[in-house]
């Protein structure tokens, strides 16, 4: 029996046990090294392992019932830390769920509107597409940016063709969005190679001549690719200023043979010409159709007036019988 050290674990044993334990150490082995009984590791480790799996059972993605209650949780006032305590999550995951969830502080109208051009676009024949050419973060930020620029700035009012002239100017944002990133990551590189670069330097002799070699290389491979990112992102930018135009003037055209149509016959017959106000002046006309048809048969019955007398209000070839 040897001569094991007493009473609770101090900070700096509890931070080697957790260490020591990950990194694959045996129990006794780890109860070796700081003078330790095995029962007291081994009990240690358990809760450690059960803090742990308790932790992970409160990650994974949140199921639609959870989604709707942090909503509402966070639409009471709550703060995160209370909403995580409620739903068993941890505060991250809540910071997480809010800044990515569109729905939140939303009122049930319009996280309906909401829905209901989200299910527009997931049934669009471009989104398959769109979802293969970007990244998941890119494609929930263009999922984003459509619902609310279709919402607030269209008021949901895009025919097909300027439905595909917004996804172009949506793509082209995210396209210079990534240009200035990867330029991000191109003077993150250089830095790190100066770096580098700079230590094996100052080993003098000790210094791996070819390793600087190589890094002066990289270093100036990567000056080199800075203008090409510059170059990109001012190339995206015009293409992005004549994308807009485009949609803003096919849009604009629209609208002005529809005022157009508010103010002269001409106007109205160049009107019927987009196939979308053909089908609302349409749907209008049978409307008005049906409620005139059923206004002149209530009209042709016999109703009974206020002085006692019974007679048909609209009495016309029709109403005779």
């Amino acid at each position: 029996m040897g001569n094991y050290k007493t009473g609770p674990l101090n900070k700096t044993d509890r931070q080697f046990i957790q260490d020591a334990f990950s990194k694959g150490m045996s129990v006794e082995d780890i109860a070796r090294r700081i003078n330790r009984r095995v029962t007291l590791i081994e009990k240690k480790v358990q809760k450690q392992d059960k803090s742990q799996k308790e932790e992970e059972s409160k990650t994974g993605r949140f199921g639609k019932d959870k989604n709707q209650k942090i909503r509402d949780l966070v639409a009471q006032g709550m703060s995160t830390q209370e909403i995580a305590k409620e739903v068993n999550r941890t505060v991250q995951a809540i910071n997480n769920f809010i800044t990515r969830d569109s729905r939140v502080g939303l009122t049930g109208e319009e996280i309906a509107s909401l829905e209901r051009v989200q299910q527009s676009l997931y049934t669009n024949a471009f989104w398959r597409d769109v979802k293969e050419q970007l990244t998941d973060n890119e494609a929930r930020y263009f999922e984003d940016i459509w619902c609310e620029m279709l919402l607030k700035q269209f008021r949901e009012d895009l025919l097909p063709a300027e439905q595909l002239q917004l996804k172009n100017v949506i793509i082209l944002n995210i396209l210079m969005d990534r240009s200035m990133k990867d330029r991000r990551e191109c003077i993150e590189d250089r830095e790190k190679a100066k770096r580098q670069l700079n230590t094996e330097i100052r080993k003098g002799n000790d210094g791996d001549s070819d390793l600087i070699m190589s890094l002066e290389q990289q270093i100036e491979m990567l000056k080199s690719n800075l203008p090409t990112y510059t170059a990109d992102h001012t190339k995206l930018f015009q293409q992005l200023q004549n994308a807009e135009k485009n949609l803003k003037t096919t849009r604009d055209q629209r609208l002005k043979k529809i005022d157009d149509a508010k103010t002269s016959w001409t106007g109205f017959i160049r009107s019927l010409e987009d196939e979308e106000q053909r089908r609302k002046v349409g749907t209008n006309a049978e409307m008005f159709r049906v409620a005139a048809d059923r206004a002149t048969e209530k009209l042709g019955e016999y109703h009974t007036y206020v002085d006692g007398q019974v007679d048909k209000p609209l009495f016309n070839a029709e109403t005779v019988e």
